[in-house]
């Protein structure tokens, strides 16, 4: 781009109002600062139509990232309130969550799943108290590939009713003479959604007190 010299720097400031600490610039703008380039440009050595078109790309460079700055930002908002309107659909849902322990209330069963990566030849869940003791042990035989979804009572090895509070689960798959634990996700109420500051993603927040993003749940059941 041709260089301006200092008068005519200042000749384009009193014909455009601009001072040279205004960075930006307005397509109005722009069209005044080069109209007034052209009519005080030096007769003796015209900018050349590569320059000229080098400004004018220029223009239409900067002039396009403001149009999509804007768009991005009408997209980010539309896609801000799609999340907020699709939390209010999953209110009083039920997501499965991963969990190492399960929440047994006052009274009623507990819901939930194993995920199983191959089919089985046995399969058993362990549910232990605060203490580490060993209070409930689950044989289920024989298992295909897949979500397993399952209850527990809240009933210990003796029949006897346990008392509230969390235990942890673990459930081991075998097959042939080897065993490994696999995945445990516990059924557990949606009761509010929420928007993370900045990047806007949903969070779920559970009748647990739990507050879980929504790419932790494996699956929403109504």
């Amino acid at each position: 781009m041709t260089a301006i010299s200092a008068n005519q720097m200042d000749m384009l400031s009193k014909a455009t109002g601009l001072t040279e600490k205004q960075a930006a610039l307005g397509q109005e703008q722009f069209l005044q600062l080069m109209m007034t380039q052209l009519q005080n440009q030096d007769p003796t050595a015209p900018m050349e139509s590569a320059d000229f078109l080098g400004q004018l790309a220029q223009f239409g460079t900067v002039s396009g990232i403001q149009g999509l700055q804007q768009q991005f930002v009408e997209v980010a908002e539309t896609l801000s309130a799609d999340r907020a309107l699709r939390g209010a659909a999953l209110l009083g849902k039920t997501a499965l969550t991963p969990a190492e322990q399960l929440s047994l209330g006052q009274d009623g069963d507990v819901r939930f799943s194993i995920d199983l990566p191959t089919p089985t030849s046995e399969v058993q869940v362990q549910l232990e108290d605060g203490q580490g003791r060993l209070v409930r042990s689950i044989k289920l035989g024989a298992q295909n590939e897949g979500l397993l979804d399952l209850r527990w009572t809240g009933l210990d090895d003796d029949g006897r009713r346990l008392p509230p509070g969390d235990y942890r689960v673990r459930a081991l798959a075998s097959q042939g003479r080897g065993s490994e634990a696999v995945a445990v996700f516990q059924a557990t109420t949606i009761k509010g959604v929420e928007l993370a500051s900045g990047s806007g993603d949903l969070r779920l927040e559970l009748s647990d007190e739990r507050t879980v993003e929504l790419s932790q749940v494996r699956r929403i059941d109504e």
